[in-house]
């Protein structure tokens, strides 16, 4: 994550019928027909391929279609929002680098600043994001940039 692919699979048929009663087929003119104008917010839909197959149960078999609609997560919103003020912030703690070495507290406090703002960017991106239990790639882009600009503050 940011940076993923998704693969939503839909299963359609019928637990009431088996196979000796209907069989479910895709039209081989019009399978799957995706509107022009359909937009989705955070992701592109790059394929949907389809299929059918039988499916046991119960020692029966049913009919059932199958279609899968990959999707591609768009990162613009991520580049605007966490990606390009995390490297704003670590290239603004590198200032202090230029700042003449008796200004302590200017480079203290400009240290503290951007580690304070860092901080706040790293919590405020995963407020919309569902809680997971694993590291994802924005929480380590957000990791690493955190450890840049405190070794600024350390040196």
């Amino acid at each position: 994550f940011p940076m993923d692919t998704q693969r939503c699979p839909l299963k359609l048929g019928s637990f009431g019928y088996t196979t000796s009663d209907v069989i479910y087929r895709w039209n081989t003119h019009r399978q799957i027909v995706i509107a022009a104008d359909m937009k989705l917010s955070q992701f592109d839909l790059i394929a949907a391929p389809s299929g059918s197959e039988n499916t046991s149960r119960d020692k029966h078999e049913y009919s059932t279609l199958l279609a899968s609609f990959y999707l591609q997560r768009r990162m613009g919103n991520f580049l605007i929002q966490v990606y390009g003020p995390c490297m704003l912030l670590v290239v603004l703690s590198w200032v202090s680098f230029w700042l003449n070495r008796e200004a302590t507290a200017d480079r203290i406090s400009l240290g503290v600043m951007t580690v304070l703002t860092m901080t706040f960017l790293g919590l405020d991106a995963r407020v919309d994001l569902p809680r997971v239990s694993y590291s994802t790639a924005l929480d380590l882009f957000v990791w690493i940039s955190f450890v840049f600009i405190f070794a600024t503050i350390i040196e």
